[in-house]
């Protein structure tokens, strides 16, 4: 019987870039502390005409309220689907806001303990899917954050299932995988 996973980055936040044109890696995750709490444009999403049976979302407020927008049954908050932690910089560099992601990033790919979190994220995503996929339900709607969705997205595949790439996810598209 097909079986289909649909993963949506939440709606974009209302939160301005610092007004600074350089800020300090302090001001810089302060900002990033605000947009896990600031609140969501809502938009339109595409849900593919599939009739979803189950919705769970991260429990972070984008990815809920994005959920219980677009979703017309109960969505479950699952801590699960946070996002994978930015590595906090230990430097006195000031960069404009944009290059901060670009840091964080970056150093998720060459600090130890930033790899260190990107495991337990997987590790977090599997432990999901095994219990999502051995569920009554055959088509499960997934609200979440954009680098967690591309690790959700390999290990989807790494399960056999089917579905585009996923680059960098546009807020509130679905990307849609079929096994």
């Amino acid at each position: 019987m097909l079986m289909e996973i649909g993963l949506m980055r939440h709606y974009r936040v209302k939160l301005a870039p610092p007004s600074k044109r350089f800020v300090p890696a302090d001001e810089a995750m302060r900002w990033y502390a605000d947009y896990d709490e600031a609140p969501i444009e809502l938009g339109e999403a595409d849900l593919g005409g599939a009739a979803w049976e189950r919705c769970v979302a991260s429990d972070l407020p984008r990815a809920y309220g994005t959920a219980e927008a677009i979703f017309s049954g109960a969505v479950e908050r699952r801590e699960e689907l946070r996002e994978v932690p930015l590595p906090i910089p230990r430097s006195r560099i000031k960069l404009p806001h944009a290059w901060w992601a670009v840091y964080a990033r970056l150093s998720q790919r060459l600090d130890a303990g930033a790899r260190a979190d990107i495991r337990l994220a997987e590790e977090r995503i599997r432990a999901l899917f095994d219990e999502l996929l051995a569920g009554p339900e055959r088509r499960i709607l997934i609200v979440s954050h954009g680098a967690l969705m591309m690790l959700m997205r390999a290990e989807l595949v790494r399960r056999g299932f089917r579905g585009p790439a996923i680059g960098y996810p546009r807020h509130g598209k679905l990307y849609r995988f079929e096994r």
